[in-house]
Protein backbone atom coordinates (compact mmCIF):
# COMPACT_ATOMS: atom_id res chain seq x y z
CA UNK A 1 0.00 0.00 0.00
CA UNK A 2 1.30 3.39 -0.88
CA UNK A 3 0.22 6.94 -0.25
CA UNK A 4 -1.56 8.48 -3.24
CA UNK A 5 0.75 10.85 -5.07
CA UNK A 6 -0.52 14.01 -6.63
CA UNK A 7 0.09 14.32 -10.40
CA UNK A 8 3.35 16.11 -10.98
CA UNK A 9 4.64 15.55 -7.45
CA UNK A 10 8.42 15.59 -7.25
CA UNK A 11 9.98 12.21 -6.34
CA UNK A 12 12.29 13.96 -3.89
CA UNK A 13 9.32 15.11 -1.85
CA UNK A 14 7.69 11.68 -1.51
CA UNK A 15 9.79 10.59 1.50
CA UNK A 16 9.09 13.85 3.30
CA UNK A 17 5.38 13.52 2.63
CA UNK A 18 5.33 9.94 3.89
CA UNK A 19 7.17 10.88 7.09
CA UNK A 20 4.73 13.73 7.71
CA UNK A 21 1.77 11.42 7.14
CA UNK A 22 3.22 8.86 9.57
CA UNK A 23 3.73 11.56 12.21
CA UNK A 24 0.11 12.65 11.90
CA UNK A 25 -1.07 9.05 12.11
CA UNK A 26 0.70 8.67 15.44
CA UNK A 27 -1.28 11.61 16.80
CA UNK A 28 -4.22 9.76 18.33
CA UNK A 29 -6.24 12.93 18.94
CA UNK A 30 -5.88 14.13 15.37
CA UNK A 31 -8.82 13.26 13.15
CA UNK A 32 -7.28 15.01 10.16
CA UNK A 33 -5.20 11.95 9.22
CA UNK A 34 -4.26 11.75 5.53
CA UNK A 35 -6.09 8.99 3.68
CA UNK A 36 -3.78 6.20 2.51
CA UNK A 37 -4.73 4.44 -0.71
CA UNK A 38 -4.20 0.85 -1.85
CA UNK A 39 -1.86 0.94 -4.85
CA UNK A 40 -3.74 -1.89 -6.59
CA UNK A 41 -7.42 -0.99 -6.10
CA UNK A 42 -6.91 2.79 -5.74
CA UNK A 43 -9.37 2.67 -2.84
CA UNK A 44 -8.70 3.95 0.69
CA UNK A 45 -6.73 1.40 2.68
CA UNK A 46 -8.58 -0.46 5.41
CA UNK A 47 -8.24 1.16 8.83
CA UNK A 48 -7.53 -1.33 11.66
CA UNK A 49 -10.49 -1.57 14.02
CA UNK A 50 -8.49 -0.56 17.09
CA UNK A 51 -7.06 2.48 15.28
CA UNK A 52 -10.56 3.65 14.31
CA UNK A 53 -11.75 3.11 17.88
CA UNK A 54 -8.81 5.13 19.17
CA UNK A 55 -9.65 8.04 16.88
CA UNK A 56 -13.24 8.13 18.10
CA UNK A 57 -12.21 7.84 21.74
CA UNK A 58 -9.74 10.70 21.34
CA UNK A 59 -12.29 12.93 19.64
CA UNK A 60 -14.83 12.15 22.35
CA UNK A 61 -12.29 12.97 25.06
CA UNK A 62 -11.38 16.22 23.33
CA UNK A 63 -15.04 17.20 23.11
CA UNK A 64 -15.91 16.31 26.70
CA UNK A 65 -12.95 18.28 28.03
CA UNK A 66 -14.08 21.39 26.12
CA UNK A 67 -17.37 21.79 28.00
CA UNK A 68 -17.06 23.90 31.14
CA UNK A 69 -18.60 23.62 33.65
CA UNK A 70 -18.63 19.88 32.87
CA UNK A 71 -21.82 18.11 31.89
CA UNK A 72 -22.68 14.46 32.40
CA UNK A 73 -22.47 12.13 29.39
CA UNK A 74 -23.74 8.65 28.63
CA UNK A 75 -21.19 5.93 27.98
CA UNK A 76 -20.13 5.66 24.34
CA UNK A 77 -22.00 3.16 22.17
CA UNK A 78 -20.07 1.78 19.18
CA UNK A 79 -21.66 0.10 16.18
CA UNK A 80 -19.91 -1.31 13.11
CA UNK A 81 -22.00 -1.18 9.93
CA UNK A 82 -20.66 -3.59 7.27
CA UNK A 83 -20.13 -2.31 3.73
CA UNK A 84 -21.63 -4.65 1.16
CA UNK A 85 -21.29 -4.97 -2.60
CA UNK A 86 -23.77 -6.16 -5.17
CA UNK A 87 -27.45 -5.41 -5.66
CA UNK A 88 -29.10 -6.28 -2.38
CA UNK A 89 -32.47 -7.93 -2.80
CA UNK A 90 -31.85 -9.13 -6.36
CA UNK A 91 -28.41 -10.62 -6.82
CA UNK A 92 -27.52 -10.73 -3.18
CA UNK A 93 -25.05 -8.73 -1.12
CA UNK A 94 -21.45 -9.65 -0.54
CA UNK A 95 -19.26 -8.48 2.33
CA UNK A 96 -16.34 -6.31 1.27
CA UNK A 97 -14.32 -6.74 4.46
CA UNK A 98 -14.93 -3.07 5.26
CA UNK A 99 -17.23 -1.35 7.70
CA UNK A 100 -18.10 2.06 9.12
CA UNK A 101 -17.46 2.36 12.84
CA UNK A 102 -19.84 4.78 14.53
CA UNK A 103 -19.73 6.05 18.10
CA UNK A 104 -22.52 7.94 19.86
CA UNK A 105 -22.70 9.75 23.19
CA UNK A 106 -25.57 11.78 24.65
CA UNK A 107 -25.41 14.55 27.22
CA UNK A 108 -27.27 13.47 30.35
CA UNK A 109 -27.46 17.07 31.52
CA UNK A 110 -30.41 19.01 30.19
CA UNK A 111 -29.15 21.96 28.09
CA UNK A 112 -31.61 24.84 27.85
CA UNK A 113 -32.33 27.12 24.91
CA UNK A 114 -30.47 29.86 26.77
CA UNK A 115 -27.28 27.77 27.09
CA UNK A 116 -26.88 25.52 24.06
CA UNK A 117 -25.00 28.13 22.03
CA UNK A 118 -22.46 28.41 24.85
CA UNK A 119 -21.86 24.66 24.70
CA UNK A 120 -21.48 24.70 20.92
CA UNK A 121 -19.14 27.71 21.13
CA UNK A 122 -16.88 25.90 23.59
CA UNK A 123 -16.66 22.75 21.50
CA UNK A 124 -16.19 24.67 18.23
CA UNK A 125 -13.29 26.57 19.80
CA UNK A 126 -11.60 23.37 21.00
CA UNK A 127 -12.03 21.61 17.66
CA UNK A 128 -10.68 24.61 15.75
CA UNK A 129 -7.70 24.93 18.08
CA UNK A 130 -7.04 21.24 17.46
CA UNK A 131 -6.66 21.93 13.74
CA UNK A 132 -10.06 20.60 12.69
CA UNK A 133 -12.25 22.15 10.01
CA UNK A 134 -15.59 22.98 11.60
CA UNK A 135 -18.92 23.85 9.96
CA UNK A 136 -21.19 25.86 12.26
CA UNK A 137 -24.97 25.94 12.05
CA UNK A 138 -27.51 27.31 14.49
CA UNK A 139 -27.97 24.11 16.51
CA UNK A 140 -25.16 21.97 15.14
CA UNK A 141 -21.43 21.58 14.64
CA UNK A 142 -19.98 19.36 11.91
CA UNK A 143 -16.34 18.28 11.74
CA UNK A 144 -15.29 16.72 8.44
CA UNK A 145 -12.01 15.08 7.60
CA UNK A 146 -11.11 12.40 5.02
CA UNK A 147 -12.87 9.26 6.16
CA UNK A 148 -14.04 10.80 9.45
CA UNK A 149 -17.18 12.80 10.22
CA UNK A 150 -18.38 14.13 13.58
CA UNK A 151 -21.62 15.91 14.47
CA UNK A 152 -22.65 17.58 17.71
CA UNK A 153 -26.13 18.99 17.85
CA UNK A 154 -28.69 20.30 20.29
CA UNK A 155 -32.06 18.80 19.41
CA UNK A 156 -34.60 21.28 20.76
CA UNK A 157 -35.82 23.17 23.80
CA UNK A 158 -38.52 20.61 24.55
CA UNK A 159 -36.03 17.83 25.28
CA UNK A 160 -32.83 19.77 25.99
CA UNK A 161 -30.93 16.82 24.50
CA UNK A 162 -27.47 17.04 22.95
CA UNK A 163 -26.13 14.24 20.76
CA UNK A 164 -22.51 13.61 19.75
CA UNK A 165 -21.96 11.24 16.84
CA UNK A 166 -18.68 10.37 15.15
CA UNK A 167 -17.79 7.77 12.53
CA UNK A 168 -14.76 6.43 10.68
CA UNK A 169 -15.11 4.90 7.22
CA UNK A 170 -13.20 2.03 5.58
CA UNK A 171 -12.63 0.18 8.85
CA UNK A 172 -11.80 -3.52 8.87
CA UNK A 173 -15.02 -5.49 9.35
CA UNK A 174 -15.15 -6.94 12.87
CA UNK A 175 -16.82 -10.14 11.68
CA UNK A 176 -20.26 -11.51 12.41
CA UNK A 177 -23.09 -12.32 10.04
CA UNK A 178 -22.89 -10.60 6.67
CA UNK A 179 -24.97 -7.46 6.44
CA UNK A 180 -25.65 -7.29 10.18
CA UNK A 181 -24.25 -4.48 12.31
CA UNK A 182 -22.17 -5.51 15.31
CA UNK A 183 -21.03 -3.94 18.56
CA UNK A 184 -17.30 -4.74 18.72
CA UNK A 185 -16.73 -2.70 21.88
CA UNK A 186 -19.72 -3.77 23.94
CA UNK A 187 -23.47 -3.57 23.59
CA UNK A 188 -24.68 -0.51 21.68
CA UNK A 189 -27.56 0.28 24.03
CA UNK A 190 -29.98 3.16 23.70
CA UNK A 191 -28.16 6.13 25.24
CA UNK A 192 -30.94 8.50 24.23
CA UNK A 193 -32.97 7.23 27.18
CA UNK A 194 -30.52 8.93 29.52
CA UNK A 195 -30.49 12.16 27.55
CA UNK A 196 -31.44 15.31 29.50
CA UNK A 197 -32.20 13.25 32.61
CA UNK A 198 -30.08 15.46 34.88
CA UNK A 199 -30.83 19.07 35.83
CA UNK A 200 -27.88 21.44 36.31
CA UNK A 201 -28.07 24.95 37.83
CA UNK A 202 -25.98 26.41 34.99
CA UNK A 203 -26.78 24.41 31.86
CA UNK A 204 -30.47 23.80 32.50
CA UNK A 205 -31.39 27.33 33.57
Amino acid sequence: MTARRRPGARPGNVLTALLAAWALLLCGSCSLVPVVYDSVTDRPAVVPLDVAHGRLESLFGETLAAVQPPVQWTDPAYTAFPVLSGLCGTQGCHPTGRAELQGIRWVRTRVSAARYRTLLDQVARRWTEGGHQVERRDQELVLRAPGHTTRLWWLDAATGCVRLESSVADVEAPGGAGGIETHPFGHGGDGSRGCASVTDPYWSG
